[in-house]
Formats: C-alpha cells, structure tokens, sequence
C-alpha cells in the first residue's frame, strides 16, 4: 500500500508542470524521492545514466505521461483504443500496471520495474507514439475499423502513411525508425515472433536492477534485409514525390488507396500474406 501512495505521489508531481507534445516519465523508489524527467524528447537519458540497483534499492515503478500534442475528437477516441490495445492484448501488454487507456492519457500510467528493461522501453516506445506519430494511430484504427487484427494492424502502419481523410499510401524503403518500437525492414521471422509474442533476445536486465535498455530492436529477431518481409498488392503501383522522414528524402513507386473498396481490398490481401507469415 505505501508504493502505491508513493506512486500516486509522484504522478502528481509530474503532472504539475504537464506540456502537451512532450514525454514526461520518472522513476519511482521505495526509500528516497523519484527521479522525474519533464519534457524529455526520449527515454535516452536512462541509457547515459543507466545506474544499477539491487533488487532493494532499485525503482519499484516507473511513470509517464502521455499528452497528445493535437487532441481532436478523432485522435482521442482512436488513442484510447490504441493505448487499450497496447496495455491489455499486445506483445508488451505485461509491462504495463495501469490497463486502461482513458486512464492512461488522462491521468498517466504506471508501469512495473521487476520486467527486462528493453521490453519496458518497446511498449512505452509505442505508447508515445500517441504524441509523435498521431497519424499512424490514425491509421492504425482506420485498419482496425476496416477488420483487421489490432496487431496485424500496427505492423501494416510500418509499410504505410496517411493521406486527407482515411486514405493511404504503401510506401518502401528506407523508413526512419527513430523512436519507433520496432526494427525495419521487417522480416518475416521478426514480424511472426512479434504478432506471437515471442521473445528472443537472452541475457536482459531488468530494469529495476539497470535502466540502460539496449536491445529494444532485438527482442523479436535480428535486423536485415535478406529476409525482408514483402508485401504484394493487386492495384497497380503509381510514381509520386515523397519526401520521407528526416533526411530519408527519396522517390518511390507508391500505391495509393482512397476508396473504401480499395482500402477494404488491402485489408484482405495484407491479412491474408500476413497470417501466412505468422502459420509458416
């Protein structure tokens, strides 16, 4: 009950100078104050400093606040969806103490410490996607809404973008996985181990004993692109400009789907060679 009250503590702290767009998180221990980041960019700092503990001293939770930098109506209803997947049904779904994805966007989540450190980082990772990306949880539910799984759904935002309205892109390489969750290209084991919640990477700490989290791309599988993961699609390709992410500027063949026929068709043909992936 006293960590508890602590927490609560300490969330409360943090969110007295809340800044909408920002990643604020802290680290929350049984026997002296938190340690509380505000407005950070990335967890990064956690891998400069990445202090070990004993199982007794080290922090017996870790908190966060997500705020939306563009809340809308759409994006709100969209968001707690997301984060209600990420918390209770994906692969990371176990790191996470608070379950509710109001909650958590509302009042902040609470996490456990006593999981490896890199899987801690990949579901907190995804969940400030909320702030970075909101057009790809956009897109994630506009996928979700169509009837595809919740997790089929989010690897099929690595291989798109959103245009005005519900419509999308398929895009190609290269794509920026700065603060993203997962490794890309995907492969096709990388993307079976993740969809089944299969952890490969050996020998992580846990996060209460150590916060240095490298590895987050490796906990499904290694990076490369001899295996990558190819999807293929019935409607022709067409070439537009595309700028890219960050210094990723680049032309590519993109295929653009703006009618409901035409995105209900991905949704069929990116199921179908996805579940292939995942039963091979």
């Amino acid at each position: 009950m006293k960590h508890i009250l602590r927490t609560r503590k300490a969330l409360a702290q943090l969110k007295e100078e809340r800044q909408y767009g920002t990643n604020s998180f802290g680290l929350v221990f049984r026997d002296r104050p938190p340690v509380l980041h505000r407005g950070k960019v990335c967890y990064n700092i956690l891998n400069v400093e990445h202090p070990s503990y004993s199982g007794e001293t080290g922090p017996i939770s870790f908190i966060s606040l997500i705020s939306p930098l563009n809340p809308g109506e759409l994006l709100g209803i969209t968001a707690v969806q997301f984060m209600n997947w990420l918390m209770r049904d994906s692969p990371f779904s176990h790191v996470f103490y608070t379950k509710s994805g109001k909650r958590a966007l509302k009042e902040g989540m609470v996490c456990h410490t006593d999981v490896p450190a890199p899987m801690l980082i990949g579901g907190l990772s995804i969940a400030r996607e909320v702030n970075e990306c909101p057009d790809k949880v956009v897109l994630w539910g506009e996928l979700v809404r169509l009837g595809m799984k919740p997790i089929h759904a989010y690897v099929a935002t690595y291989y798109l973008i959103r245009l005005s309205g519900m419509a999308f892109q398929v895009k190609k390489p290269p794509y920026n996985t700065n603060h993203l969750a997962l490794s890309y290209p995907l492969t096709r084991e990388y993307i079976k181990n993740f969809c089944l919640g299969r952890v490969v990477s050996s020998g992580m700490t846990n996060f209460r004993e150590c916060t240095r989290f490298y590895g987050v791309f490796l906990l499904w599988g290694k990076q490369g692109a001899h295996d990558r993961a190819i999807f293929r699609y019935s409607k022709p390709p067409t070439k537009i400009e595309h700028s890219g992410w960050g210094n990723n500027s680049y032309t590519s063949s993109i295929i653009t789907y703006k009618t409901t026929e035409e995105r209900q068709e991905f949704v069929r043909e990116f199921t179908k060679q996805i579940e292939e992936i995942c039963n091979g």
